[in-house]
């Protein structure tokens, strides 16, 4: 406040001043050049007058950032809802045992057993996996699923002390019941660290395999366990669009969607039985 008085009476003082210079020459271009300085004093100043600060018109160095970390991250998990939360939190890397390769899955309790579903095509034909949870904790996954025709697998995974497992309740509906349904994941598209993306499902792909939400996703999310608003699990992402019309090209916010009524969750538990 005191820095706003002190701005205000510099202001005033350098007015009376451009005053007494302009209006002393009695022209009426001399009066121009006067209001002039006055709106070019005042668009100065008002840059250095505290206003009030929002998230998004903060800019932090580098050093504030990291020291206020913490501080970020309980402002990101208050933003979200308790959905995106949750997913969030049970958000996991999948690498190749080579490094040759990785998508994301989502860790959680399954039959209650501890789980990442992920898509088959991140596994491809290891028997394990890397499980990549926060400040380098790295667990193994058994590979213990997989169904090739739809892109899903389940990797069995001991309890991490990073990441939070969430409660996997696949959807039990009609595909046709899925469009217009809010949807989240949270996954690493494009090299970049845990990105929480949102989107609705647009439709339904005219042979039922997937379906469409107008989202976005990259390389590097694939396996990423799609929920709706609802926190019950969707399905796997597996697939960015492409775009045929004349010519073929990516349609980054047309993400494709195993739905969970297309898998087969006898399999599953069948599959998990050994591990009860």
């Amino acid at each position: 406040m005191w820095q706003n008085i002190y701005l205000f009476t510099m202001l005033f003082t350098v007015c009376i001043g451009y005053r007494n210079y302009y209006l002393d020459k009695d022209t009426k271009t001399n009066m121009k050049k006067f209001i002039i300085a006055i709106m070019a004093l005042v668009v100065s100043f008002s840059g250095a007058i505290d206003k009030p600060s929002t998230e998004s018109s903060v800019t932090h160095t580098a050093a504030e950032t990291v020291d206020a970390s913490w501080i970020s991250n309980i402002r990101l998990q208050a933003s979200l809802s308790k959905v995106e939360s949750d997913v969030r939190n049970s958000s996991v890397r999948v690498e190749k045992p080579d490094g040759r390769g990785y998508g994301s899955g989502t860790y959680g309790y399954y039959d209650r057993q501890l789980v990442v579903f992920t898509a088959q095509h991140v596994v491809d034909d290891n028997l394990i996996m890397v499980i990549h949870g926060r400040d380098g904790e790295i667990a193994i996954g058994v590979v213990v699923y997989t169904d090739p025709a739809n892109d899903f697998a389940i990797l069995k995974v001991d309890e991490m002390q990073t990441r939070e497992p969430i409660v996997i309740k696949p959807v039990d509906d009609t595909l046709e019941s899925y469009v217009g349904w809010d949807i989240t994941y949270t996954g690493f598209p494009s090299g970049y660290d845990l990105l929480t993306i949102t989107g609705r499902i647009a439709g339904v792909r005219t042979d039922g395999h997937a379906v469409v939400a107008h989202s976005f996703t990259w390389m590097g999310a694939s396996g990423s366990g799609v929920f709706n608003s609802k926190g019950e699990y969707v399905g796997p992402l597996v697939a960015v669009g492409l775009g045929t019309f004349q010519v073929t090209q990516v349609v980054e916010d047309m993400v494709w969607i195993i739905p969970a009524t297309n898998l087969d969750w006898d399999a599953v538990s069948k599959a998990l039985l050994p591990f009860a």
